[in-house]
């Protein structure tokens, strides 16, 4: 079929998770493209109407949910693909934090602005104590790679809040598959097939938020230790190691009764 755009979208599911994604994508230089020339003019033009206003709305809703999760000891903010600055400033002001945009957009602002895709950017071990990442999940053709460059990019005992566009509540709400499936989203995530995504990153879920607009599911996590993360990126290998674990502790527990 085609999206919204008018381009050819074909779409497919994976059997075994139930992951639908685009079967077919741009290249890196043919998505900067329809960035630039397609879907930024029409993100602007939306963004000084009703969607501007309802991304306020969606702001003040996460300032909500992230007040118990920031500490007083929280100074910086990086926002991962904020670049109308709406979600920042609103945080910012909230919460006394410096704001970072990361985004690949190019405008004149006021505050500390990084022009780059999250794949590419490379922060030379700068961290941030708190990290979002609005709407932009669904817009990354790396999934995993761009969950663990996040991981790389909170600091030490930092916050980082990530959400989807539930494909389900889509699904529900369209008037025609055609407004769902577009040449912007790679991923059309559910709960199912994103949670399971985010330990193997190195996050642990701290809350799961659903977002008023019945379209947005958000998750406030945490960096997890080294070992919690291994085990979860290597489930089988760390209950083997377990099993033997246990098993030579009853056997030196039998060798000291005989004795």
């Amino acid at each position: 079929h085609h999206d919204r755009y008018a381009f050819a979208v074909p779409t497919q599911c994976c059997l075994n998770c139930g992951l639908v994604y685009l079967g077919e994508r741009l290249t890196k230089a043919g998505y900067a493209d329809f960035y630039a020339h397609s879907y930024r003019p029409l993100l602007k033009w939306l963004s000084s109407g009703r969607s501007g206003k309802g991304l306020g709305v969606y702001a003040l809703n996460l300032r909500h949910i992230l007040r118990p999760f920031i500490s007083g000891g929280a100074k910086t903010l990086l926002d991962i693909g904020g670049g109308t600055e709406t979600v920042s400033r609103t945080l910012g002001e909230a919460f006394g934090l410096r704001p970072t945009i990361l985004d690949p957009e190019s405008r004149p602002s006021d505050l500390e602005r990084i022009q780059s895709l999250l794949e590419d950017f490379d922060a030379k071990g700068r961290q941030w104590d708190v990290v979002t990442m609005c709407q932009t999940i669904d817009h990354v053709t790396d999934l995993t790679g761009s969950l663990q460059k996040a991981h790389s990019l909170v600091a030490p005992g930092g916050v980082f809040w990530v959400d989807i566009v539930d494909f389900r509540s889509e699904l529900e709400r369209a008037k025609a598959v055609r407004m769902i499936l577009k040449l912007d989203h790679p991923y059309y995530l559910t709960e199912d097939t994103f949670e399971p995504l985010l330990r193997p990153a190195g996050f642990e879920m701290l809350r799961k938020a659903y977002l008023p607009d019945a379209r947005h599911i958000g998750y406030v996590c945490r960096v997890e230790p080294t070992f919690t993360r291994q085990v979860a990126a290597h489930p089988r290998r760390i209950r083997s190691f377990l099993r033997l674990v246990r098993r030579r502790s009853e056997e030196r527990g039998a060798r000291e009764e005989r004795k």
